[in-house]
């Protein structure tokens, strides 16, 4: 297919350009901006997130996830976006950026898309935040999936100690799906299934902690404690553990009488609750240096100068009127 006349010679010269790579020859040019400091992309099986600004060949905007602050995901590999990106994005490494020159054959071809033209030639510049490889696995008797799970639990272990957070989530989250539904007669196969779900669900509640996604830390924490009590399983070590994390990511969003609720409540269900106590404490810190501050803004509120008051006989006794109150 031929290239709209518009677009014609500017892409022909940067064909020619040394400092763009040939994806795809003569069809998908790539110049690195910054280089990467992660994996490599998976060109399949895998669900890429990424932050990215299109453009024309002019420099023109059509389109820019950067400008929205929403970050876009996608599956690689299945058809999901147009050739240039499946092809382009598993080229990168986590944290790379890149500009990326898309020929229409792997664009959006002779009929264009919303403000795009026909047959033109559209330009992104790439940021690649995250993968996530996919997981299908789906074993069947409770010894396989909780085997199974375990190997999700060590995989997204190292995943946190490398700092990818994401990555480990995605781990930690396929392990629970595996443990979500149990059929055994052995009730100690049946402990340990839902001890390990628990901690799964406490593991997430970490991983969303560290990226900052207090919400779902404390979404994650609250069912692994639920799946602790409905099945009535005994871990103080397990508990402490998911209650100061929650009472943290409770403090980070404000929430700070319920993480003192929380906190008070995490206390009584454990032998030693010292650790639950030290997060306990600090909230209250909180609470009572809020508390110091509206008293004294109200103090100051109830000064005559604030309440306008000229020092004269009627100022003055209103002032005195409100210092009886």
């Amino acid at each position: 297919m031929s290239i709209r006349e518009a677009d014609l010679q500017k892409f022909n010269e940067l064909c020619a350009n040394p400092e763009y790579t040939h994806v795809v020859q003569n069809q998908l040019l790539k110049k690195v901006i910054t280089p990467g400091d992660g994996e490599k992309c998976p060109d399949w099986n895998a669900t890429v997130k990424v932050h990215y600004h299109g453009t024309m060949l002019d420099g023109s905007v059509f389109d820019s996830s950067v400008k929205r602050n929403e970050p876009f995901e996608f599956h690689v590999g299945q058809g999901a976006v147009i050739k240039g990106w499946d092809k382009g994005v598993p080229t990168m490494q986590v944290n790379e950026k890149s500009f990326f020159v898309i020929h229409p054959d792997m664009a959006y071809g002779p009929s264009g898309s919303g403000s795009i033209p026909a047959k033109a030639v559209i330009c992104f510049e790439v940021t690649l935040l995250d993968f996530v490889e996919d997981d299908h696995e789906y074993p069947t008797t409770a010894e396989e999936k909780l085997q199974a799970a375990k190997i999700r639990q060590e995989a997204g272990k190292v995943l946190f100690g490398e700092q990818k957070f994401t990555r480990a989530n995605a781990k930690y989250e396929k392990g629970t799906q595996l443990l979500e539904s149990i059929v055994t007669d052995s009730n100690e196969l049946k402990v340990e299934c839902f001890r390990l779900r628990a901690t799964l669900f406490a593991n997430m509640c970490l991983c969303f902690q560290k990226l900052n996604q207090f919400a779902l830390s404390v979404k994650n924490g609250k069912e692994a404690l639920k799946i602790l009590v409905d099945n009535a399983v005994v871990d103080d070590d397990l508990r402490v553990k998911i209650y100061s994390r929650i009472i943290k990511s409770l403090v980070q969003m404000k929430k700070i009488e319920e993480a003192i609720k929380i906190g008070n409540e995490g206390v009584e269900s454990v032998k030693d609750g010292s650790l639950i106590s030290k997060e306990l404490a600090k909230a209250k810190q909180i609470q009572a240096e809020e508390e110091a501050k509206r008293k004294q803004m109200y103090a100051k509120m109830m000064k005559p100068s604030f309440l306008g008051g000229n020092g004269g006989s009627d100022a003055g006794a209103k002032t005195g009127d409100q210092k009886d109150i």
